[in-house]
C-alpha cells in the first residue's frame, strides 16, 4: 500500500497532504469504561512510537513521552535531518515546508497548531497499510500479509529491503496520474524504514535496510497495539 499524497506547487514545487492508505480515527479512542484501550492510547510504543520519539529527539524505547506534542518546525526538522527527504532535489526547502505543514494539519484534530500523541497515532493505520496490505489490524493474517509484501519489495532477493526497493513498490502502487509520485513514494519509504528498523539507526536513511524479521515484526507489533 503506497503513501498517497496530493501535491500543489504554488508556482514551484511544494507538497500538500500526506496519507498512506485510508485514514480513519484510531480504534482505541473510546471513552468511559475502556481502561485498557485508554492505557494503550497514552503509552508510547511500537513502530509508531519510534517515529514519535524520533520527531521529539528521544530514544527509541522511551515510553513516557506521550505527554509531549510536536509542531510544524519539529516535523520539518525530522523530515530534513532524520529522513533526508528530497535530499539533493530542487526546491527542497519548499517541499519540506509543505510536507511538514500538511502533516501537522492532517493530524491536528483540535486545531491548536500542535499534534499530541493520541492524535499522532492515526498515522499507525498508514504504517500498517504499507507493511501488511490486506492484513487484519485486529491481528489475523498479519504475518502472512507482511511476509507477502516483503517478498514483493525485496526485488533483489537478498533478504533485505532497501530504500530504493521500498520506494519503487510504493510508487508502482500509486494511482495513475498522482502528482509528484516520486516524492510521495520516497516519503512513505523513508518513514517505513525509520519506523521498522531497529539495528541501523545510526546510519543515514539511504543506507539502512529492513530484514524480513524486522518488516514482519513491525507489522505484528502494530497489529498487537490495535487489539
Amino acid at each position: 500500500m503506497p503513501v498517497k499524497t496530493q501535491l500543489s506547487t504554488g508556482g514551484t514545487a511544494a507538497p500538500a497532504t500526506t496519507t498512506t492508505g485510508p485514514v480513519t480515527a484510531p480504534a482505541v479512542t473510546q471513552t468511559g469504561g475502556n481502561g485498557a484501550a485508554q492505557d494503550r492510547l497514552k503509552k508510547v510504543s511500537g513502530p509508531i512510537g519510534r517515529v514519535w520519539n524520533h520527531i521529539l529527539g528521544q530514544p527509541d524505547g522511551a515510553t513516557n513521552t506521550g505527554g509531549s506534542s510536536v509542531d510544524q518546525a519539529m516535523v520539518r526538522a525530522y523530515l530534513d535531518k532524520r529522513l533526508g527527504l528530497a535530499e539533493g532535489e530542487m526546491f527542497r526547502g519548499k517541499k519540506l515546508d509543505g510536507v511538514a505543514e500538511k502533516l501537522v494539519t492532517q493530524f491536528d484534530k483540535d486545531g491548536d497548531g500542535r499534534v499530541d500523541w493520541p492524535e499522532f497515532q492515526e498515522f499507525e493505520n498508514q504504517i500498517f497499510a504499507m507493511l501488511a496490505p490486506g492484513g487484519d489490524k485486529a491481528g489475523a493474517n498479519v504475518a502472512g500479509a507482511a511476509g507477502a509484501q516483503f517478498g514483493k519489495v525485496d526485488g533483489s532477493g537478498d533478504q533485505k529491503a532497501d530504500l530504493d526497493e521500498v520506494q519503487a513498490v510504493n510508487k508502482a502502487a500509486l494511482p495513475r496520474g498522482t502528482d509528484y509520485a516520486d516524492l510521495v513514494a520516497q516519503l512513505g519509504a523513508r518513514v517505513a524504514i525509520d519506523a521498522a528498523d531497529k539495528d541501523e539507526a545510526g546510519k543515514p536513511i539511504g543506507q539502512r535496510t529492513l530484514s524480513k524479521d524486522e518488516w514482519t515484526s513491525a507489522a505484528t507489533d502494530t497489529a498487537n497495539r490495535r487489539k
